[in-house]
C-alpha cells in the first residue's frame, strides 16, 4: 500500500508514475491525508534518498520507522497521526532541521536530544504535562522555535506570561514559543 501512495502521489504531481523515480528524484513528497490512511512508516522510505521534506500529516501512523538511507532529510512532518514516542528517528539525527508532531499521543519527548541540528519543533495537541520534557529542550543548541499550545501543561499555567517565563528559563536560547517570538530577557 506505501508503494502505492507513493506513485499515486507522483502520478498526481505529473511525475513518473513508478517508485523508482520518486526514490530517486523526489525532493519533496507528500503524502498527507491519504486513503486509506498510511499505517506505517517501511523501509520504503531509505530509497528516498534525495528527499528533503517529507509530510506524512493526517494518516494513521503509530511508529517513527524507516529513515535509514535518507541522508538529506531536513522537514518531517508527522502531525495528526497516533505516534506515542519519539523513537526511530535517530537515523536523521544529523540533518533533520524540522519535526512537525502536533496532534499525536506524546507524553513525553525522551530521545529528542538526538536531534542536535533540529532548529524547529511542533508538539501542538499532545498529553505533556511535565516540565522535564521541556527542559530535555535546553540541551539542544539549535533548537529555536518551539510550540506547545494545547497540551496539559500549558493548560496548568496560571498565565501566557507565567508560561513563557519557565520556557524560556529551561531553553534560554529559544527565540520562539507558540507562535510568538521572545520579546523579554
Amino acid at each position: 500500500m506505501w508503494e502505492k501512495n507513493m506513485t499515486d502521489a507522483a502520478a498526481a504531481e505529473g511525475g513518473a508514475t513508478t517508485e523508482k523515480f520518486i526514490a530517486t528524484e523526489a525532493a519533496e513528497l507528500d503524502l498527507q491525508f491519504c486513503w486509506p490512511p498510511i499505517e506505517q512508516m517501511d523501509k520504503t522510505l531509505g530509497t528516498l534518498t534525495k528527499c528533503k521534506k517529507l509530510y506524512l500529516s493526517t494518516n494513521n501512523i503509530d511508529k517513527i520507522q524507516g529513515l535509514q538511507g535518507m541522508s538529506n532529510l531536513r522537514v518531517l512532518g508527522l502531525s495528526r497521526n497516533s505516534i506515542k514516542l519519539i523513537s526511530g528517528i535517530e537515523a536523521v539525527a544529523d540533518t533533520l532541521e524540522e519535526l512537525w508532531l502536533s496532534y499525536n499521543h506524546l507524553v513525553s519527548i525522551k530521545g529528542i536530544q538526538v536531534m542536535q541540528k533540529l532548529r524547529v519543533l511542533y508538539l501542538n495537541h499532545n498529553y505533556i504535562r511535565d516540565w522535564a520534557e521541556v527542559s530535555r529542550l535546553g540541551e539542544m543548541p539549535k533548537i529555536a522555535d518551539v510550540s506547545f499550545i494545547g497540551n496539559p501543561l500549558v493548560d496548568h499555567c496560571a498565565s501566557n506570561e507565567d508560561w513563557r517565563y519557565e520556557v524560556f528559563k529551561r531553553i534560554p536560547h529559544l527565540r520562539r514559543l507558540d507562535g510568538e517570538f521572545r520579546t523579554y530577557g
